[in-house]
């Protein structure tokens, strides 16, 4: 057994099982200790120890799988190469050729999160449409401005 002493908001981490408790607050008498562990291991008081019994086999976990669309490393490769490309092209003057690098990558971004089934995009008002006012929007680079 061992005997560790911690102060409140302190923490013991059980690394071989993946679990940490930690020391919620003190209080004259009682400890409150919150513990975080992986679903499969069993946790009670000593006190309902000997009745475990009477309930049974613990369920099993159950685990839930996410599935990745298809090709998403891909997509996030292709969508950051064009966003380089075009900081490249706007540094070398390139500026129409970098707004339309713009565009595409935020065509393959757009996709992208479609593809991850979101469907209404929280960050923006409903009835906003980011073509038209990428298309209306003036960005001024290098004391010029150009048309996205």
């Amino acid at each position: 057994m061992l005997v560790i002493s911690r102060k409140p908001h302190e923490k013991i981490l059980i690394p071989s099982i993946r679990a940490c408790i930690h020391v919620a607050a003190v209080q004259p008498g009682v400890v409150r200790v919150a513990i975080n562990a992986p679903p499969d291991v069993s946790i009670m008081r000593g006190e309902l120890a000997d009745r475990a019994a009477e309930w049974g086999p613990p369920e099993p976990p159950v685990v839930v799988k996410h599935r990745r669309p298809r090709g998403l490393r891909k997509r996030l490769r292709v969508a950051s190469m064009t966003l380089g490309l075009a900081r490249l092209q706007l540094q070398i003057g390139f500026n129409r050729e970098a707004a339309a690098a713009f565009g595409k990558a935020q065509r393959q971004l757009e996709a992208l999160r479609r593809s991850l089934g979101r469907k209404t995009d929280k960050t923006r008002p409903r009835g906003v449409c980011l073509a038209h006012a990428a298309a209306t929007t003036r960005i001024p680079v290098n004391s010029d401005s150009i048309s996205v």
